[in-house]
């Protein structure tokens, strides 16, 4: 009646039903209803058998035939082990059998220390840097940022390349990355067109024929959207474009506040480095860091914008983001948030090459939609300078665990790094209890002191 390990319910299926309504000659249901049976009354049926645990129905076997081979091995095994005899001496524990190595593994997975079964994958063979660091590869701050929140993640997605199955269920409504996607878009065609003529003067407001222009594009890139597919279904997609209209419209006032508080106007966007966004943009060198473990780490990525005061000695370096800002709440007192905040500091770096070392360059988060409210974050955009100290801490323990090669799982405080994870389902239901054991490891000192999370224990 119930799953142990996923701990849920587990409910009869139909044809099991059927079976027992014809058997008992009225209607059976899971639970209790009126004038029905259920089919915890049927225990007193002589075609009824209750199997009540695993124990129960392995036990059960010796009293009948055993189904097939693994039934008949479960039952000696547990018929060994009931008579006091360690499982791990009886002939099917055999080294290297899938008995041996699953005894293996939860006797590593119990013990404190970090072991090959659970993220420590230093004593495995490679290429070089197929599992640790190349100074040959570009890396994306966003990549390095997954270490940090959670190293076996990392691991999953980066090293043995594993990705979501892509689900062909009927899609509701657009997604929240391809609304994202599909917003920065159109900010990037409408900025450009409109620094055609010219820059954007700091104090100039965006005028009617800019907002037509803005929903041009936009109504423009929503037939792109529609031609894809993601879009959903009809009403709801029409739902999501007013919604989008209305905070692409908000954009307009948003942004000419913006340029007005901090003496700017835009200079470029969808600025690429390390890699080039078509064949006829010459790309940005990436950017080059040394790191005191691993030696120089070369960045990749794009700049959503940036601008730069009339005078030229101020740029504002702008990420766009169409999330809520929860994530980034702390930002005036930890600026990279324990590693998972890397962006800011890589393209503040990339600006100071396009520009030169005499621009004081600011970075900040721009949320553009209404569930962000149009925040910045820093609420006042970042000094560069000021940020590299910490960037430099959280790069050097990411860069020192990926070339140790540890990955552990970390379910973060409250299970909260699993919420979203694709790879929920390959970790052991207990992850927190593991996590517990393993965190005490000496070798994840540093992760553990950047996580700076809150663990019983």
């Amino acid at each position: 009646r119930g799953n142990n390990i996923a701990q849920r319910e587990q409910h009869p299926s139909r044809w099991f039903l059927e079976q027992a309504s014809r058997l008992y000659g009225a209607p059976v249901h899971p639970t209790m209803l009126s004038g029905s049976r259920d089919l915890a009354s049927l225990r007193e049926q002589p075609w009824f058998e209750e199997v009540v645990s695993v124990q129960h129905g392995i036990d059960s076997v010796s009293a009948s035939q055993p189904a097939d081979l693994h039934d008949y091995d479960l039952l000696w095994l547990s018929q060994w082990r009931q008579l006091g005899n360690p499982i791990g001496t009886h002939h099917l524990a055999r080294s290297e059998s899938v008995l041996s190595r699953a005894l293996q593994m939860q006797r590593a997975r119990n013990a404190a220390p970090l072991t090959l079964w659970d993220g420590d994958v230093s004593s495995v063979p490679s290429t070089p840097g197929h599992i640790g660091l190349s100074n040959l590869e570009f890396y994306s701050p966003t990549r390095l940022q997954t270490w940090a929140i959670c190293p076996f993640r990392y691991f999953l997605a980066n090293v043995l390349g594993i990705a979501a199955p892509e689900q062909p269920e009927d899609v509701a409504t657009i997604s929240a990355l391809d609304r994202g996607s599909l917003l920065h878009r159109i900010l990037e065609r409408f900025i450009q067109a409109a620094q055609q003529p010219g820059a954007i003067p700091p104090d100039q407001p965006w005028t009617g024929d800019h907002r037509r222009q803005l929903f041009k594009v936009a109504e423009e890139e929503f037939q792109h959207a529609e031609q894809r597919g993601v879009t959903g279904k009809p009403l709801l997609w029409e739902l999501a474009k007013d919604e989008m209209l209305n905070e692409l419209d908000k954009f307009l006032k948003e942004d000419a506040k913006l340029r007005s508080k901090y003496g700017v106007s835009p200079r470029t966007v969808e600025s690429a480095f390390g890699l080039s966004r078509s064949e006829n943009q010459t790309p940005l060198d990436s950017v080059e860091w040394q790191n005191a473990r691993t030696g120089a780490i070369r960045f990749r990525g794009v700049i959503d914008r940036i601008d730069l005061s009339m005078s030229g000695d101020t740029a504002l370096v702008l990420d766009y983001k169409t999330g809520g800002t929860s994530s980034y709440a702390n930002m005036n007192k930890d600026p990279v948030q324990r590693g998972k905040l890397l962006q800011l500091p890589v393209y503040g770096l990339a600006a100071r090459q396009l520009l030169g070392d005499e621009v004081d360059i600011k970075v900040a988060y721009w949320f553009v939609t209404e569930k962000g409210n149009f925040k910045t974050r820093p609420p006042s955009p970042g000094n560069l300078d000021k940020m590299l100290g910490p960037f430099s801490d959280a790069v050097d323990t990411i860069t020192g665990g990926i070339g140790a090669r540890l990955f552990p799982a970390n379910p973060g405080k409250d299970g909260d790094n699993c919420k979203y994870c694709d790879f929920k389902t390959l970790c052991p239901t207990r992850r927190e209890g593991h996590w517990r054991r393993k965190r005490n490891d000496p070798r994840l000192a540093d992760y553990v002191a950047m996580a700076d999370e809150e663990v019983s224990r």
